[in-house]
């Protein structure tokens, strides 16, 4: 987001916008969920590797028009509020943030289809996925971030959700007690959702191209 708008890009292309200033917090449980949608069954798990994967916050870092640069090797460490490599479970962002992994999901696997850095992993099986259990990291605020990832799907099953990353978790719907503030994600439909829940609002940035190996 830089000011009021939203953007959403596939591979480096911009794909959809939208506008609003609303604060998108942890109002609801905190935790930031890599590898589902943030509601813990099949269908919104991750079936795929990760890699990469950053937030950023009080900066759009510059992308503001339609296209930006998709990266041929790993972040520099530290100045973001999380950076994950892939390669173990240590947050890189220099805020000492917590990573676990739960189920099968693992980190530091070979066979890394990026061609540079580590990699996240998981089956996609319920209960598999990455937990940073710091409400301070999903707390996008009203201000100006980034999020972004390298993302391998293991298919492209256009019936199958993949859950990439989330902010709360459980079974309640949007904004309750135990419901999903923001998530992101791959739909069953074939788009790629941004959706988020703030001040009494839903929305959803959408974009129309599939995504197999590509950057967020």
């Amino acid at each position: 987001r830089s000011g009021t708008t939203f953007r959403l890009f596939v591979s480096g292309v911009l794909e959809d916008t939208g506008t609003s200033s609303q604060d998108i917090d942890f109002s609801y449980n905190g935790l930031v969920l890599i590898g589902t949608n943030g509601w813990n069954d099949a269908e919104s798990m991750f079936s795929g590797q990760l890699a990469e994967f950053r937030i950023l916050k009080g900066t759009d870092n510059g992308w503001t028009g339609s296209t930006i640069p998709v990266p041929t090797a790993p972040y520099p460490d530290g100045k973001t509020s999380l950076l994950l490599h892939g390669q173990d479970l240590l947050d890189y962002s220099g805020q000492g943030h917590t990573v676990t992994a739960n189920g099968d999901a693992s980190a530091g696997n070979s066979g890394n289809p990026f061609g540079f850095g580590g990699v996240f992993e998981s089956p996609g099986a319920t209960g598999d996925y990455f937990l940073v259990a710091d409400p301070d990291v999903g707390d996008l605020g009203d201000g100006a971030f980034v999020m972004e990832a390298r993302v391998y799907l293991d298919t492209t099953n256009t019936a199958t959700t993949y859950g990439i990353a989330a902010l709360g978790g459980g079974s309640g719907s949007w904004g309750g007690s135990t419901g999903v503030t923001w998530q992101w994600m791959r739909h069953g439909n074939g788009n790629v959702y941004f959706q988020y829940y703030g001040a009494g609002t839903y929305r959803a940035l959408m974009a129309g191209t599939d995504i197999r190996q590509t950057e967020l």
